[in-house]
């Protein structure tokens, strides 16, 4: 009952809806909802005079700016905001210095990120670097598509602590906050996951009706989400990237790094994936900016930390588990990682 409440809150004609449907259906100048950079918009209104509607005009201002402001996405000094994407949207091309994610919760939308279209399907949750070019549009009544807007300048306070291991989300949003990524989007395909939806659903109706205690709320959601991605659709992941290095070949080597990190070596890589044990080495090393042999020290030491803080697991046992060949080798790793030795960081803990 509460999705059905929210989706036809969701369904509401939005601002100039009405006018610009009508547009479309009727054919009249529907070149303006066919994708276009914000130049060769204003270019084709200069050439194209527009109607002097001046609802029609609203709608012609409104999609004629080749960055949004963030400050209107952000009431009430929030660090997100959830919101619909407008329906019969025309067709600008523009970006943001903030993060944007989109959900598409039902029905169908065009999505092109970076110059390129991309298939979406319903569950599918796309998340897109700052300062990437996109355009989302919805020519139907029925599909629902959110879009979650997430400061860049707040992000590293609110969110980034959840980001520190070595999984794919982990490193998307560490490298793009630090410049250093060449990846324009990552997209979880979620399916029909409800959890997601609901997730989603209930951070709009937050944001819709907002009481005491709504910026918490939406933050602590948001994380709820962000965990709930890295749990169960690590394994369900595209990576977007305007770089000639393969992301989507390499994604399949780097979680099964993640999962096999005590014992994998680039030999049995070479001979999982087909590729040479080199060439495979040098991805890594453009992806991550590691060494395979670093980037599986980096895992090792994470997981003997996390059991030094959580469990009464024997030293030895710890270091047989994580691949080492004996207990010293372990003791001077940990200690260099950590600065202290595995006994003293357990007493800390």
């Amino acid at each position: 009952m509460y999705r059905e409440l929210v989706e036809a809150d969701l369904l509401k004609p939005g601002p100039f809806m009405d006018t610009a449907k009508a547009l479309y259906l009727e054919g009249r100048w529907d070149a303006f909802f066919q994708p276009r950079t914000v130049e060769d918009f204003q270019k084709y209104i200069r050439e194209n005079p527009a109607p002097k509607d001046p609802i029609i005009q609203e709608i012609f201002k409104n999609n004629t700016s080749p960055t949004a402001n963030e400050e209107l996405l952000f009431p009430n000094a929030f660090d997100l905001n959830v919101v619909p994407s407008m329906r019969y949207n025309l067709g600008c091309i523009h970006s943001h210095s903030y993060y944007e994610i989109s959900y598409l919760a039902k029905g169908t939308c065009t999505q092109i990120v970076g110059g390129s279209e991309i298939h979406t399907e319903v569950g599918d949750f796309v998340i897109l670097a700052p300062g990437v070019s996109h355009y989302i549009q919805i020519l139907d009544d029925e599909s629902i598509v959110l879009s979650i807007g997430i400061r860049k300048s707040t992000f590293q306070n609110a969110f980034f602590g959840l980001f520190t291991g070595q999984d794919m989300l982990s490193s998307f949003f560490s490298k793009t906050l630090n410049g250093e990524s060449a990846s324009q989007y990552l997209m979880f395909q979620t399916g029909n996951d409800g959890t997601v939806k609901d997730f989603l659903y209930e951070m709009y109706f937050e944001c819709s009706h907002p009481i005491a205690y709504t910026r918490q709320a939406l933050n602590n959601k948001m994380s709820d989400v962000f965990i709930y991605l890295l749990r169960y659709h690590q394994d369900h992941v595209v990576i977007g990237s305007d770089t000639l290095h393969s992301n989507a070949q390499l994604l399949p080597i780097l979680q099964y790094i993640q999962y096999h990190y005590a014992t994998v070596t680039l030999q049995e890589l070479s001979e999982l994936f087909h590729y040479h044990p080199t060439y495979i080495g040098k991805a890594i090393k453009a992806e991550t900016g590691k060494t395979f042999n670093e980037l599986r020290q980096d895992l090792r030491l994470s997981r003997a930390a996390d059991l030094l803080r959580h469990t009464d697991t024997p030293l030895q046992r710890i270091a047989m588990d994580l691949g080492y060949s004996d207990v010293s080798h372990f003791y001077r790793n940990f200690k260099s990682r950590y600065g202290m030795t595995p006994n003293r960081y357990r007493g800390q803990s």
